[in-house]
């Protein structure tokens, strides 16, 4: 479920859909999902260690990330996780300078 999809399932105010997926899905297969109410911020705070997943969002948007893993630098590179391990395959970052980081 991608965030434009979350949109398509879940309608203000009733979020029964993501809170059985949150429910009965492992951690590592949830869908992403929004921050709406108690039960979805409660999962947001959850570290799957799945990594970090940044996405490329409008200015003036919060970013939140539980990482276990390693310290987030503002440039460095990742290993790409495909669902069941880690591969050989890996990328470069580098945040926007407007992008604060905040323990």
């Amino acid at each position: 479920m991608w965030p434009c999809l979350f949109d398509e399932h879940n309608v203000e105010g009733n979020y029964e859909v993501i809170h059985q997926a949150l429910k009965f899905c492992s951690p590592v297969e949830q869908p992403v999902f929004r921050v709406v109410d108690d039960v979805t911020r409660e999962a947001s705070l959850q570290s799957v260690k799945a990594g970090a997943v940044l996405f490329n969002l409008p200015a003036k948007r919060i970013i939140q990330i539980q990482n276990s893993y390693r310290e987030i630098k503002r440039t460095g590179r990742a290993y790409v996780f495909d669902g069941k391990r880690m591969t050989k395959s890996s990328f470069s970052y580098r945040l926007p300078a407007e992008w604060s980081l905040v323990p």
